[in-house]
């Protein structure tokens, strides 16, 4: 199984192939198309055996075909992301000696395991202690933590002592090991789950790689989209997944989580090309977003364009027929407007951009919206911004009546 992208070998995460020749320097794979590619080690060695993965190892990959095989330890949320991980080709197989029919697997591949394991913890938590000596007595108070004893370590000998000739009594192996039975029930510090806005401590962090980051962040924001789709709730280790590689981009820079998410609200198909591990595109979405949310001029541009192709679409739809979606677009014009008053550094370039929005040009000094032009006030970046907002939403409302009468 190929893991990286390369476009000059025409391969790709999750491509399959088998191996027709190798040596020490060179390697030579027959692709499941067909094609066969020669390529040196040095070159590419992301490779690994694609005979077979846990449900857990393959969550983000997606593959031509898959061959899933069904547990008694499965259930809805976890046939799920097995059932989905092929991009052509399924085959389910099970054992009669798990499965007495299909009716039985379908039961199980169905169920809703969501709290079955909550009231395990205990039973877990005895063998852990019976495995290692520890006593039932040590885990009484299954929710406290146990309390603190100090080590017990054997007397040193030194020259002021007498040296004690009597025959040591054999010790076992883990004598003098102090233990503690883990509080399941009680998260502590060191395990809890930062939110989303909790800042980490710059040095807990480790140097990771931009490219790797938003590859993780797209997997995770790839399968819960998939849950989503399918009317089901995203799993715990899903949503933690999504977590932990958002604080991961933004400990790499900040802002970076937000112009992520804008890029590929711009750009869906962004999410499965980075999720495959094509990140180059992805990245230069996010750096173009990381100008725009910087640069006021650019913001003003963008709403330019947007402004435009939302009026367009509205003038289009005339009629009585069309007025819902007529009221659909306009409701969205009228949050662009109403989001002006908001960005008063982009409602100041908006200002110069008139003749784009409306059709009319204003001079540095004109506020929009007054019979005198302004003359005489202050124009400040926040007045002209709200000034223009009222100006474009009162252009919605004559666009309308135009639109109806039509």
């Amino acid at each position: 199984m190929f893991l990286r992208n390369e476009r000059s070998l025409g391969v790709k995460n999750g491509t399959l192939g088998s191996i027709e020749a190798i040596t020490a320097a060179r390697m030579e794979v027959r692709l499941d198309d067909g094609r066969t590619v020669a390529f040196d080690h040095k070159d590419y060695t992301d490779l690994n055996h694609g005979y077979a993965a846990t449900i857990h190892k393959s969550q983000g990959v997606a593959v031509d075909r898959t061959h899933v095989l069904a547990t008694p330890g499965l259930d809805r949320h976890g046939a799920y992301v097995a059932l989905s991980r092929h991009r052509t080709g399924l085959d389910l197989h099970y054992g009669k000696d798990d499965f007495a029919n299909r009716d039985k697997l379908a039961q199980v591949l169905a169920r809703d395991r969501s709290k079955d394991m909550a009231s395990d913890h205990d039973r877990h938590r005895e063998r852990f202690a019976a495995a290692r000596g520890i006593g039932r007595a040590a885990g009484e108070g299954l929710g406290a933590p146990v309390p603190e004893q100090r080590p017990v370590h054997a007397p040193e000998v030194t020259q002021h002592q007498p040296v004690n000739t009597e025959p040591a009594k054999p010790r076992g192996r883990f004598e003098g090991l102090r233990l503690r039975v883990p509080s399941f029930g009680a998260p502590t510090q060191s395990r809890a789950t930062p939110g989303r806005d909790t800042p980490i401590p710059a040095a807990s962090q480790p140097q990771v790689d931009l490219s790797q980051t938003v590859q993780r962040y797209a997997r995770a924001v790839a399968d819960i989209d998939r849950m989503k789709a399918q009317n089901l709730p995203a799993l715990e280790y899903q949503k933690k997944t999504q977590l932990l590689a958002a604080q991961a981009l933004e400990a790499i820079a900040p802002g970076a989580l937000r112009d992520l998410d804008n890029a590929f609200a711009r750009e869906p198909a962004l999410v499965s090309e980075a999720a495959n591990g094509g990140t180059a595109t992805t990245i230069r979405a996010m750096q173009l977003e990381a100008e725009v949310r910087t640069n006021p001029e650019l913001r003003a541009d963008r709403f330019v364009q947007g402004w435009q192709q939302l009026r367009a679409q509205r003038d289009a739809l005339r009629g009585w027929d069309k007025e819902d979606a007529r009221t659909q677009i306009e409701a969205r014009m009228k949050a662009m407007a109403q989001g002006v008053e908001k960005d008063p550094a982009m409602g100041a370039a908006l200002a110069s951009r008139g003749n784009a929005l409306l059709g009319k040009r204003w001079s540095p000094e004109w506020v929009p919206g007054s019979r005198d032009g302004g003359m005489g006030r202050d124009p400040t970046d926040s007045a002209r911004a709200k000034e223009i907002g009222r100006e474009l939403t009162r252009s919605i409302d004559r666009g309308r009546n135009l639109g109806m009468e039509r």
